[in-house]
């Protein structure tokens, strides 16, 4: 299972952005039965920055016989909380649980979380697959809520056992990030510092027609204007 796990992590395309930044746990840790507890897997994404959140992955892989138990969310640094599995299969709608009334029987989760996914977690359940939940799927709540919070510091997974009889295993997660400067015109690093590092990637970007320099409608035209409105953003400088 571990193993499985570490090929779907170099499989994974890298999501769009730059710079991203990452954080691995793979140190197995017991879910408690029937929500004696919770288990809570921090991640650390470094020492505070001027970069906050364009788009976030998460891969995660729990071994449990019955995965329609399960409850698990994410904690950004500044408190924004996201759930990423609610109890799949259960209620889904109201009076037509699957494959029973306790959700999704099957075992074992080794899936990748991100909105771009086109398979729903919270209803795909399978009779025959193993692991039950398996490869790029969209989380109970969209993870674009977390879009322009830090990206910085330590994040927080928590997985919750909800139903009685089956126990499971946290195995391993890792979390993506793709970041954007906090202001418009902090185009390079040094992040938070306007100077003429920034001016200069505008410049280049602009002369490249590349979106990060369209800074003005018409969208899709590289003009004046863009220029003009870069110029704005970047005399307000960061804060």
């Amino acid at each position: 299972m571990r193993h499985a796990f570490l090929s779907l992590l170099l499989v994974t395309p890298a999501l769009a952005g730059t710079p991203q930044i990452a954080a691995c746990v793979d140190t197995p840790a017991s879910i408690p039965d029937d929500a004696a507890s919770s288990v809570e897997i921090t991640l650390d994404l470094g020492p505070a920055n001027a970069l906050v959140v364009q788009a976030v992955q998460l891969d995660l892989s729990i071994e449990h016989p019955w995965v329609g138990d399960l409850h698990a969310a994410l904690t950004a640094p500044d408190g924004t909380v996201v759930t990423i599995l609610n109890r799949p299969g259960l209620a889904n709608p109201p009076g037509f649980d699957f494959p029973g009334p306790h959700g999704c029987g099957g075992d074992n989760i080794n899936a990748i979380f991100t909105d771009a996914a086109t398979t729903d977690a919270q209803s795909n359940c399978s009779l025959t697959a193993l692991p039950v939940l398996s490869g790029p799927l969209r989380p109970a709540q969209a993870l674009a809520a977390f879009d322009g919070v830090p990206a910085s510091g330590v994040w927080t997974l928590t997985i919750t056992d909800l139903g009685s009889t089956d126990a499971g295993t946290f195995l391993a997660a890792c979390m993506r990030i793709d970041t954007r400067a906090a202001c418009a015109a902090d185009l390079a690093a040094p992040y938070g510092v306007l100077n003429f590092f920034d001016v200069a990637a505008f410049m280049t970007a602009f002369n490249a027609s590349e979106p990060v320099a369209d800074f003005a409608d018409p969208k899709g035209v590289w003009n004046f204007f863009d220029v003009a409105a870069f110029l704005l953003e970047f005399n307000k400088g960061c804060f």
